[in-house]
């Protein structure tokens, strides 16, 4: 009742918030309420869906990234790993079409971890690799060692210590530089991890208690309780059962808190391997047992291998040899699925014994046989590592006592050093060479960049005449069409004075005269050479000013055109065959059109525009 009331009260507050919200603002409204409830994955997982409800309805792809993460995520949480994966690629496609490069490196390597749980190896690796393709391709150096350290992670999985230590090195070299974030502490454990299994423990537990500090210096509880899990093993595997024990206790006390649910299966399996080594079989076979309720629902096959075989060695003890044997068998089948070799080793041992004690000695040696072949192998790989170690110790002998042998011969001494000289003047001599080279090309190139600009100077020189010469053609045709014009409007003004003295026959003659010269001082055919000649020396003039002043008329225009050459008012008047009085009517017109005051000058304006 107390939760049904706190969920209806939340709704509540989110619809009232949607009256003062967004709807974008709200998408982060339902996911801080899936957070508040991410302890019952029905009511998380409804305000999740929601919040991805209005982002693909607001075609916000942002927002829709982070719900279908935050959905993934919690799938994870809830050992739901298919829709993980799933909700994963989604958001992965969303990464891809808007074109972020980090969340969709971020998308392989969770989409690879799920991949590798679920037991899909060579895809998880596939998967990883795009990640560390894309970091590269951006320098994304934290990025690629968060790839690379998982990697290790991988080759650790599958039995490859000494490749898997290889990588973890590599990736602490990329992360060094990041040692606020979670990942330095992650690349430490994951070394650690690896002197564990070779049974370093003194190195082990260095890298443990550092990633340990670090996790505890960032607050980081995922971390924390990671660390709680090897400092476990740890103890388990130095026979420290009692401390062991704790370990274990403190991170099954932390996943029945908060949002740390995800612990539990290992913290039970743990358990169940600590109680099988203290000959507490029945508690051994409980805890292995809760963990796989929870195993078989998220499908992670490398952990019910492992609590499966504890089982079996549990029923083994106890002289249940049947049920030993269905279970070792299971858990060799899900081993080889999950590609895990150390855990199909282990299998195989317990399934020899299990045919041994029921007098199956052919079976017993046949599976015998299988596991020391895995043995032998991943005992390889553990030592390989102590083998380059022992290499790089005899290489170094070997060059100390060369340097010995060197010094105490003089003659091999002379030797060197006049090697050295020869080496050092044929050095200086092809060097000299070179300088010389690189001298004459650098003149030739210096002669051949002068050539260019002498082409480029002359072709400027050329272009300035060119535009000169347009200039002037439009001046005199300017100057032309003035006179013409002048001397039409007088030879007109002439004619009509004459036509008020006479009558009859010669008044039509000279009426028809003074029609025919008012046509020819309004020709187009006069503007349009001016147009083409004004339109050589401003290009873009006329686009500008379409652009500009949409709305001007065919008159206007060519009054800005007029303006753009700095003409005179009386020139204008001339030119376009009208009165002063209609050309300073028209500027007027045209301020208006503009919207600019009077005190701006209208010539100063059209001289600059286009240019």
């Amino acid at each position: 009742m107390k939760n049904s009331l706190s969920l209806s009260l939340l709704l509540a507050c989110v619809c009232i918030s949607s009256i003062s919200y967004s709807q974008l603002e709200q998408v982060e409204v339902y996911l801080d309420s899936s957070r508040h409830y991410s302890n019952n994955r029905t009511k998380a997982d409804s305000f999740a869906k929601i919040a991805l409800d209005i982002a693909i309805e607001q075609k916000d792809e942002k927002s829709e990234f982070e719900s279908l993460k935050f959905l993934a995520r919690l799938s994870d949480r809830y050992y739901d790993l298919e829709n993980s994966y799933n909700y994963y690629e989604q958001a992965l496609s969303v990464a891809l079409n808007l074109d972020q490069t980090k969340d969709v490196i971020e998308s392989y390597i969770y989409m690879s971890m799920l991949k590798e749980d679920l037991g899909v190896r060579q895809e998880a690796i596939t998967l990883v690799n795009k990640a560390i393709n894309l970091a590269e391709e951006t320098n994304d150096s934290l990025n690629i060692g968060k790839s690379i350290r998982y990697l290790g992670v991988i080759k650790n999985n599958e039995g490859n210590h000494d490749k898997a230590m290889e990588y973890y090195l590599k990736a602490s070299e990329y992360v060094k530089q990041f040692k606020d974030h979670y990942i330095y502490g992650r690349t430490s454990q994951g070394i650690g991890i690896i002197y564990n299994k070779q049974k370093d423990f003194d190195k082990a537990e260095i890298y443990f208690n550092k990633a340990y500090s670090h996790f505890v210096g960032m607050k980081d509880t995922s971390g924390i309780i990671a660390v709680m899990n090897d400092f476990g093993i740890l103890n388990k595997n130095k026979g420290n059962y009692n401390e062991s024990e704790k370990w274990y206790l403190k991170m099954l006390d932390l996943s029945m808190h908060g949002t740390h649910s995800w612990v539990k299966p290992i913290a039970y399996a743990n358990l169940g391997i600590l109680y099988y080594n203290m000959e507490e079989y029945e508690k051994g076979i409980s805890y292995c047992e809760q963990a796989n309720d929870i195993n078989r629902v998220s499908g992670k096959k490398r952990s019910e291998s492992d609590a499966l075989n504890t089982i079996a060695k549990c029923q083994l003890a106890l002289g249940q040899n049947q049920e030993a044997i269905k279970n070792s068998k299971r858990s060799v089948t899900l081993a080889k699925e999950a590609e895990v070799l150390e855990k199909e080793r282990d299998a195989l041992l317990t399934l020899s014994n299990a045919f041994e004690k029921t007098n199956q000695e052919k079976l017993a040696l046949q599976y015998f046989k299988k596991h020391k072949i895995l043995y032998d192998s991943i005992y390889n790989l553990e030592k390989s590592e102590q083998i380059h170690g022992l290499e790089e110790k005899y290489q170094k002998a070997q060059k100390d006592r060369e340097i010995a042998i060197m010094q105490k011969n003089s003659e091999l001494e002379k030797v060197k050093n006049t090697r050295l000289w020869i080496v050092l003047g044929l050095t200086l001599f092809f060097g000299s060479l070179l300088l010389l080279f690189q001298i004459q090309k650098r003149k030739k190139e210096k002669l051949i960049l002068e050539e260019k600009q002498k082409v480029t100077d002359l072709k400027n020189q050329r272009l300035s005449q060119e535009l000169d010469f347009k200039n002037q053609q439009l001046t005199s045709k300017v100057l032309q069409l003035c006179r013409k014009n002048e001397f039409l409007q007088t030879v007109n003004k002439d004619l009509k004075e004459i036509n008020t003295e006479i009558t009859g026959e010669e008044k039509n003659r000279i009426e028809k005269l003074s029609a025919q010269i008012s046509r020819d001082m309004q020709s187009d055919e006069d503007w349009q050479q001016f147009l083409n000649l004004f339109e050589s020396v401003h290009p873009n003039f006329n686009n500008k000013l379409s652009e500009l002043h949409s709305d001007f008329s065919k008159g206007e225009i060519r009054l800005a055109s007029l303006l753009k050459m700095n003409l005179s008012t009386k020139d204008i008047s001339s030119l376009l065959n009208v009165t002063v009085a209609a050309v300073k009517k028209t500027r007027n017109r045209m301020r208006k059109k503009m919207d600019i005051s009077s005190s701006t000058d209208l010539t100063s304006y059209f001289l600059t525009l286009g240019n």
